[in-house]
């Protein structure tokens, strides 16, 4: 897969992701850009939902104070679990194809088959 996975640290997801695609707890604006990072909800029910944040490009900006500001141009965030064909879709993203998008949700729908 051309593009990277990250998942926000949570106890269901040790030793089965490896330790470097895990990422601190953080706002979901600090995810890094050109990379899809996975948020888990609901953490102690049989089928935890998975939130994949799809961060397109950064972008830089000089906010008033002079301080260079970096983000994300784009977002895509697409919720789902293990066991429903439903997808939840909000935003828009121009770094990644469809095909892109199937690839990764499939991947993680995979790991999380594994919890």
């Amino acid at each position: 897969m051309k593009h990277k996975i990250f998942w926000e640290n949570n106890s269901r997801i040790k030793g089965i992701v490896p330790a470097e695609q895990i990422i601190k707890k953080t706002q979901t604006h600090n995810f890094p850009c050109e990379a899809v990072t996975i948020r888990m909800h609901d953490l102690n029910a049989k089928n935890p939902v998975a939130v994949a944040y799809f961060h397109g490009k950064e972008s830089q900006h000089i906010g008033w104070g002079g301080q260079n500001h970096s983000f994300a141009e784009t977002k895509l965030i697409v919720s789902f679990n293990k066991e429903k064909e439903e997808y939840g879709f909000n935003g828009a993203i121009n770094s990644f194809s469809l095909q892109d998008l199937k690839e990764v949700l499939d991947s993680v729908r995979e790991t999380l088959n594994k919890l």
